[in-house]
Formats: structure tokens, C-alpha cells, sequence
């Protein structure tokens, strides 16, 4: 079977591809009141300036422990906000929505509040 096929039934055994998993993680910032975006570290801002190519997992990191998976998100949150009520927001979002889609346990998502901004209108 190659990498590029679909399996269907229990996938609670297979291993869920970084990306996908990052996808679900984005999806759910996405949807959360008070976040801005996702900050991305410096490997990042090297890919994206001098290989010209998007990261499109930037402010995601994706870990798999024997606990489950390890989701560390780095966001930008909105000025006037209250930052402990988005972080939980993000992390019950996240998740739920990773756990939902891959079936797979998620141990812990971490928060990382980079920065405080007015959103651009």
C-alpha cells in the first residue's frame, strides 16, 4: 500500500501524519475568539524568506509520547482579551478537534501566548 492511499475502519493504530495533525490544531485556533494567529519560531522565518516556501504548520509543534500527543501552539492573542480564558479556550478546542478527527489520545496542548496585539482591521 502506498503512503498516499486512504485506509478506513480503526485507525487508532496507525500513525497520523505531523501535518494533518497540525491542520486539525490550526483549525481550531482558527475558530478561537481572542487569537490573532500563530507565531512561528526562527526556522520558520528561514524557510519562509530564503527558501521562499510557506510553512503552513507555523506555530505548531506536534510531539508523540507514549501518553499520546504533545501539542505546543504559539499564538497571538487580541488586545483586551483575558489571556487565561484563551488559552483554555484554545487548548479544550484543540484537543477536542484532534482527538476527534484522528482518534488518537492528546496528552497535553501547551499554550504560548508570543504576544499581545490589536487586531488589524
Amino acid at each position: 500500500m502506498s503512503n498516499s492511499e486512504f485506509i478506513y475502519g480503526n485507525i487508532s493504530n496507525e500513525k497520523i501524519p505531523t501535518k494533518a495533525i497540525s491542520a486539525c490544531a490550526i483549525n481550531a485556533i482558527n475558530r478561537t475568539k481572542g487569537v490573532i494567529g500563530l507565531v512561528g519560531n526562527f526556522t520558520d522565518s528561514i524557510s519562509e524568506s530564503v527558501l521562499k516556501k510557506e510553512n503552513y504548520s507555523k506555530g505548531v509543534k506536534i510531539e508523540h509520547t507514549k501518553d499520546g500527543i504533545v501539542i505546543d501552539v504559539h499564538i497571538v492573542a487580541e488586545y483586551g482579551h483575558k489571556i487565561p480564558a484563551i488559552a483554555w479556550d484554545v487548548q479544550e478546542k484543540v484537543k477536542k478537534e484532534v482527538e476527534d478527527i484522528t482518534e488518537k489520545t492528546v496528552s497535553a496542548v501547551n499554550v504560548h501566548v508570543e504576544k499581545v496585539s490589536k487586531k488589524e482591521i
